[in-house]
């Protein structure tokens, strides 16, 4: 380079501002920077809520449900009795009175003649939960079906 270059050069750096250096240099890297940009405070809140209320509601919903299949399932269950390893409808037999004088002996033979009387019996106490084979005067027993 030549003794004329090198002046310019020189004076030419001496020229420039050393503010106008640093606001170059902050431009520059404002410029290379990435900008994040932030939701307010009350927007992300609001979000926040809106994600707790959808998920509380789902929960409520699934807990509504499981309810709702457990009691339609005990229901179906107390609808049919366990009879002697067959499950009895409700609506497949019907109710007596015991009258005076009456046994489970005496209603199985009136009621279930061609079966056999124990095998009624069996059924009989199975079927009303009675704890043993004494039946009282106006007690009302549910008859199985007698095939």
């Amino acid at each position: 380079m030549s003794t004329a270059n090198q002046t310019f050069a020189s004076s030419h750096l001496r020229l420039v501002d050393s503010n106008y250096l640093s606001e170059l240099r902050q431009a520059s890297a404002a410029a290379h920077k990435p900008v994040v940009t932030r939701k307010p405070a009350s927007s992300q809140k609001a979000g926040n809520f809106a994600v707790r209320r959808a998920l509380v509601l789902g929960v409520a919903i699934l807990i509504a449900m499981i309810g709702y299949l457990s009691v339609s399932n005990s229901s179906a269950q107390a609808n049919s009795l366990a009879v002697g390893g067959n499950v009895v409808h409700s609506n497949e037999f019907k109710y007596i009175t015991v009258a005076p004088g009456e046994s489970l002996w005496s209603i199985a033979q009136k009621y279930a003649p061609k079966q056999d009387t124990r095998d009624f019996i069996t059924a009989l106490v199975g079927l009303n939960n009675l704890s043993d084979s004494l039946v009282q005067t106006g007690q009302r027993l549910a008859l199985p079906n007698s095939n």
